[in-house]
């Protein structure tokens, strides 16, 4: 992508109704606030904020969620520290939001909802140290701009601008029950994912849903095995696996090209068209076999010391040796005939300014532009979701997308 245009975006902020505010202040000097969360979370009905002071420091304890509530701190651009842990219970139509959280001790569902109408957890800007389970039929859980250590595991939703970092950390989307729905789309949407002398691995294994993985940056350093990334083959709804950038630096991340190695990359279930325009680079050597095991045809990807299996991929696909000094997979800078106008030409890949799609995170209707602007402070919403045509045409006007969004404090 060469320049973005102006975009006008409708955009719909986490919160935008609420009954009552009710005031959580630890030290008292809040006059009619309650001296804990679970104090005001006995007091709340469905639509009322939990407004959080931080002036006292973090709060010990540990809260259950059992009504359509907000939670979030006091002062804009605050966080909010909980040395405890966090259960949310189920109901049919409620919904969560959870903002600005730093929590020290574990995030989970209490368990499955019946079937009806989803229970929705939104968390925002928030920061996890543990694994966190939410693993159960029911829910929807959405985690958008938020930074985890562990890994978080899901069976519906959405992840969003994350950045996952540590050992063990990554995304599961696990089985769930077709009586829950099977028409779903599990959006997987420019987050980054970073091991340092770690492997890693994620698996997308619900059958019953659809898998949008788009625009995500894996960096892998200094590892004895690469990332795993497993994607379950969902008939009848075709995955999509676009835009990505694989990084191995300095980490045997190639595989023989198995179903067991834990060193590839699977994609069942995605083809063609639908496995377009990602960057695969590595500077460990070529040793190693396919990184795509189960892919049909993949289109305009480029491999950068990596092997393949021409089988598997189709001519229209790059290779090359190594990659350490081409580009810097986290900003796209220097990747110059590699990468801009070189992904796959067809009207839905275009860049935002309507130009050939770049491969990588920055290239496509879902480049990290949308959702991480540079500086992270100019003020922009960042983007949830844009509601926007598989396809744009350049009609001489203005470009008007819909946005889901969210201001960060």
């Amino acid at each position: 992508m060469k320049k973005i245009y102006s975009l006008i975006c409708c955009l719909c902020l986490v919160g935008a109704v609420n009954a009552a505010d009710l005031s959580v202040d630890k030290t008292g000097a809040v006059a009619g606030s309650y001296p804990s969360i679970t104090a005001a979370l006995a007091a709340a009905v469905d639509g009322d904020r939990l407004v959080i002071y931080t002036e006292g420091g973090n709060y010990f304890e540990n809260p259950t969620v059992d009504a359509s509530v907000t939670l979030m701190a006091a002062s804009p651009r605050d966080y909010w520290g909980l040395e405890g842990n966090l259960l949310i219970q189920p109901a049919n139509g409620r919904e969560v939001s959870i903002i600005g959280m730093t929590i020290w001790g574990t995030a989970n569902g209490a368990g499955n909802t019946p079937v009806g109408a989803r229970c929705v957890v939104n968390f925002v800007d928030c920061r996890f140290s543990e694994i966190s389970n939410f693993s159960f039929d029911g829910f929807e859980v959405n985690v958008l701009y938020c930074y985890s250590n562990k890994a978080f595991n899901i069976r519906r939703g959405s992840f969003i601008g994350n950045d996952f970092e540590g050992t063990n950390s990554g995304i599961g989307i696990l089985p769930g029950n077709a009586a829950f729905g099977t028409g779903d789309t599990v959006l997987i949407i420019a987050n980054s994912f970073q091991t340092i002398n770690r492997s890693s691995h994620m698996t997308f294994n619900n059958p019953n849903v659809r898998f949008y993985v788009a625009n995500n940056f894996w960096n892998n350093r200094n590892a004895s095995s690469g990332f795993q990334v497993v994607i379950a083959d969902t008939a009848g709804k075709p995955n999509v696996f676009r835009n990505n950038t694989y990084w191995g630096y300095n980490s045997n991340s190639n595989s023989n090209c198995n179903a067991t190695s834990t060193h590839s990359i699977l994609l069942r279930g995605v083809k063609d068209h639908n496995a377009s325009s990602n960057i695969f680079a590595s500077d460990y050597g070529t040793g190693g076999g396919c990184v795509l095991y189960g892919m049909k045809g993949g289109e305009y990807n480029l491999f950068y010391g990596l092997s393949y299996t021409p089988g598997l991929l189709r001519a229209t696909n790059s290779y090359g040796g190594s990659s350490s000094s081409i580009f810097d997979p986290s900003t796209g800078a220097g990747i110059g005939a590699f990468g801009q106008n070189t992904g796959n030409p067809n009207t839905e890949f275009l860049d935002l300014d309507l130009t050939r799609n770049d491969r990588g995170t920055y290239g496509g209707p879902f480049s990290w532009e949308n959702y991480r602007p540079n500086p992270p402070s100019d003020g922009r919403a960042r983007v949830w979701f844009l509601e926007m045509p598989s396809k744009i045409y350049d009609l001489g006007g203005t470009t008007v997308v819909k946005a889901k969004g969210v201001h960060l404090r």
